[in-house]
């Protein structure tokens, strides 16, 4: 899988996520990763998710790793269906959104655009 990665130029942090996503699955069910399916990626995923409480940005992460092993390195068949990326929860339009502190002043927009009263 390495040799795969760094054949398509994928940057260094990725294949050092890619392969440490493998390690875990792998070590998670005590075997090879050429020797898991499908049923597993899926058994793993429920596991990130409940008893990791891992976020959906992060269970995607240690989704494309499997897809790329099993689709790219082992050349076995793949349709998105079979393992999909978790929905990620979005904020509605009435959430507050957080900003970080700032020391600037805030300035009305008026007084930017240069229009008075």
């Amino acid at each position: 899988m390495l040799d795969e990665l760094q054949r398509r130029n994928y940057a260094q942090n990725t294949v050092r996520a890619y392969i440490h996503a493998i390690e875990d699955f792998a070590k998670y069910f005590h075997r090879s990763p050429d020797r898991l399916g499908l049923e597993h990626i899926r058994e793993y995923r429920v596991h990130l998710f409940r008893d990791c409480k891992l976020s959906p940005a992060t269970i995607e992460g240690g989704t494309a790793a499997p897809r790329f092993l099993f689709v790219k390195t082992l050349r076995r068949p793949y349709l998105p269906d079979h393992i999909p990326f978790p929905k990620r929860q979005r904020l509605s339009s009435n959430d507050p959104i957080e900003t970080a502190p700032t020391t600037r002043p805030r300035t009305p927009t008026l007084l930017l655009s240069g229009q008075s009263r």
